[in-house]
């Protein structure tokens, strides 16, 4: 007879959610099945069997010894995106503890206090994150939640911890509202601390205000740090600073500021938008409020300094704050080496290395990372090869931001898609932990890049409110007032103000454009405008270039052809991008240049691209592919066999790959109707950039080689973690 079992389900977290599962899978469970009881004669005894020989017993079979390394599920995360779980080591799990699902019912069964079960994964969880390897706690913990008794706050915030620095929001959101709905865990402090932050990153400013204000009313563990998490999200997020202010007096209602942090970010902002008086405003109301000032708020005035450039201030000032007994934290001092590095050359920038090591707790890993990017933005593979030997002499080892930082630079080498499908899951599959969301994004953008062409925006297509058109107006009166006054900082400032809320419309476009044609060429405190949100800077970047590539091409197509207008717009598309920390790109020099050739000006094209190249635009990243193509087709329409090498000359140069248009317009030259030396000398162009093109392959695969090696070794040195 057999009885039906209804076996109990629970949720599990995955990497895309959370999956019903069977409880059966993971405990076996005896079933005792009552026959009906039939009361019958017993039968007679039998007599006992014959005694069986006595067994021949055999040693036991040696087994082999456990491997040496926890195996894990070799499978690509790429085909189905799920967490690869830790597989059974005969019983042993990280550290030698049992987490698999059996040992920790052997746990309950022998009567094992659940308070060291969640010690023992907390301790573990913290020392992965402590060293960096945070895909290890999120699966110590799902072993942990098979049991809710084996589930506590501080195991919880680790795992949450882990895919926010990994920046797996999806599944952060995912755990942290299911353990709280289900009131499997008691939420603290530092739990909500992180929520928040997490919600600023993948949700809005205005989502976030009203959580806030949902926590505060009931009356949830939300300390300063939470409230300094919350200000510094809005602060990335958002570009007004009289939201901010906003903001900053509301916490003030809410909970007494005894950290300097609210008030730092506060000092920081102002002096973004460069504003020393409001800086020092707050300054003075931090000690008014009995807030002592601590190394940050110093910080906050040296990247000033920094960014003006004046770096012999930046060396006095940090003397005189070391003479005065603070310490500055090593992330102040790893910013202030990354704005060296994009400032000064290699050689400046060791020796500023130099100094910080005179600083207590520098260098770090990503003092190390810094120093690596440098160097390959260099093109200077030796220094990359020092940088990691000596980052593995000091006791580190490389994180996913030292791969993320070798795997964006072969993704800008345009490294063929089944190479970095093999980079990416060679090192997945080595350690997981050197892998995150950033990698993944830079492989997807180069294996699936989205090609679109900037367009002008379009205004009749927009859907506006009487209320956005009067703000639209205000704005674009305000800034064509500045602008006839002479006044061009004043309709930069006006259009910041509110660029997290005006619409995109032409007009304020087209004002915004003009303001940074005026710019002199020789300015290089140039105000920034564009809003901290990503999606909306997106928009008005795009915009902004695309209405200057349109005037551009409008330029060159009018009779006759002004030459000093079109670079006007050209130079102040590159102040746009240098002010805003947008990636110098020479699309709109290309555009320009191609729009001059099919107008059958090959002369007027290569004046625009020559005059751009003496800039500091033109000097600082030089052609890529696409500049050369385009120089390549003037001077094949010219009929200009000595340009026309100078460009290919240019190519090998720069190990640059040459693509199908290129050689496109090299088979054309020979079709056309020059003489028998011209094509004969485009045919051995055309046989050198093949040549050049397996010759540049096979470095690249050297390369991809080069950075599974620097993944893979591991140092020698153990360095002490506290």
């Amino acid at each position: 007879m057999a009885s039906r079992i209804n076996a109990a389900v629970y949720e599990r977290p995955t990497s895309r959610g959370f999956n019903t599962v069977n409880v059966m899978e993971a405990i076996p469970v005896v079933v005792v099945v009552n026959p009906t009881m039939v009361v019958v004669s017993p039968p007679p005894p039998l007599p006992p069997p014959p005694l069986p020989p006595p067994p021949q017993f055999l040693p036991p079979p040696k087994l082999p010894p456990p491997p040496a390394r926890l195996p894990y599920l070799q499978q690509s995360p790429l085909r189905k995106r799920r967490t690869c779980w830790p597989l059974d080591n005969g019983g042993n799990g990280h550290f030698g503890i049992e987490f698999p699902s059996r040992n920790a019912k052997n746990a309950r069964e022998q009567k094992i206090d659940e308070n060291y079960v969640q010690w023992a994964g907390r301790d573990l969880m913290e020392s992965y994150n402590r060293l960096s390897k945070h895909a290890e706690a999120p699966a110590i913990f799902a072993h942990l939640a098979l049991f809710p008794d084996f589930v506590g706050t501080k195991s919880l915030n680790c795992c949450l911890e882990a895919y926010l620095i990994r920046k797996n929001y999806p599944l952060f959101m995912s755990t942290f509202k299911h353990y709280t709905r289900m009131e499997i865990v008691q939420p603290d402090h530092k739990t909500y601390e992180l929520f928040i932050r997490c919600l600023l990153k993948v949700g809005g400013v205005e989502k976030a205000r009203d959580v806030m204000k949902l926590l505060e009313e009931q009356r949830k563990p939300v300390t300063s740090s939470g409230f300094a998490a919350f200000l510094g999200g809005v602060k990335d997020k958002n570009s007004s600073l009289q939201e901010l202010e906003g903001d900053f007096q509301w916490i003030k209602t809410r909970k007494p500021i005894s950290a300097p942090a609210v008030y730092n970010i506060m000092i920081e902002e102002a002096l973004e938008y460069g504003k020393p008086a409001v800086a020092k405003r707050y300054v003075d109301a931090m000690i008014a409020d009995g807030v002592k000032p601590n190394e940050k708020t110093f910080a906050a005035f040296l990247r000033v300094q920094a960014r003006a450039g004046d770096w012999a201030g930046v060396r006095k000032a940090m003397q005189k704050v070391r003479e005065k007994g603070m310490v500055f934290s090593t992330r102040t001092l790893n910013s202030l080496l990354d704005q060296y590095a994009d400032m000064q050359e290699l050689e400046g920038l060791e020796n500023f290395f130099d100094l910080l090591c005179q600083e207590e707790g520098f260098p770090s890993t990503k003092s190390y990372n810094i120093m690596i990017r440098a160097n390959l933005a260099a093109v200077n593979e030796a220094g990359v090869n020092r940088w990691v030997a000596n980052m593995r002499k000091s006791g580190f080892e490389p994180t996913a931001a030292t791969f993320n930082t070798f795997f964006h630079d072969l993704r800008c080498s345009k490294v063929p898609r089944a190479l970095m499908f093999r980079v990416y899951n060679s090192v997945f599959n080595m350690d997981r932990n050197k892998v995150d969301e950033i990698s993944r994004d830079i492989l997807y953008r180069s294996v699936w890049p989205i090609e679109r062409e900037i367009e002008p925006p379009q205004p009749q297509n927009m859907v506006t409110t009487p209320e956005t058109g009067q703000t639209s107006t205000r704005v674009a009166n305000e800034m064509e007032a500045a602008l006839k006054r002479g006044n061009v900082r004043g309709a930069m400032n006006a259009f910041r103000e509110a660029s997290s809320y005006v619409p995109i419309t032409r007009e304020v476009i087209q004002l915004l454009a003009r303001a940074y044609s005026l710019i002199p060429d020789t300015q290089i405190d140039i105000p920034i405008v564009l809003p901290k949100s990503h999606d909306r800077a997106f928009k008005i970047k795009d915009a902004v270039i695309g209405f200057m590539i349109f005037s551009t091409n409008a330029e060159a197509e009018k009779e006759p052809v002004v030459y000093p207008s079109i670079l006007s717009i050209i130079h102040g598309a590159y102040k746009f991008m240098e002010a805003n920390d947008i990636p110098i790109s020479h699309n709109i020099s290309n555009q320009a240049a191609a729009t001059l050739i099919n107008r059958q000006d090959p002369i007027g094209a290569l004046h625009i691209m020559n005059e751009v190249s003496k800039t500091r635009w033109g000097r600082r990243t030089g052609w890529d592919i696409a500049g050369l193509t385009v120089l390549s087709r003037a001077y094949l329409v010219m009929g200009d066999l000595r340009g026309a090498t100078w460009v290919v000359d240019r190519l090998v140069e720069e190990r640059m790959v040459p693509d199908d248009k290129f050689m496109e317009y090299l088979r054309r030259g020979i079709k056309s109707s020059g003489s028998r030396e011209f094509r004969e000398g485009l045919e051995k162009l055309i046989i050198k950039c093949k040549e050049h093109k397996e010759h540049v392959w096979t470095l690249m695969h050297q390369r991809a080689t080069k950075v599974l090696d620097t993944m893979h070794q591991s140092s020698n040195v153990v360095r002490a973690t506290k």
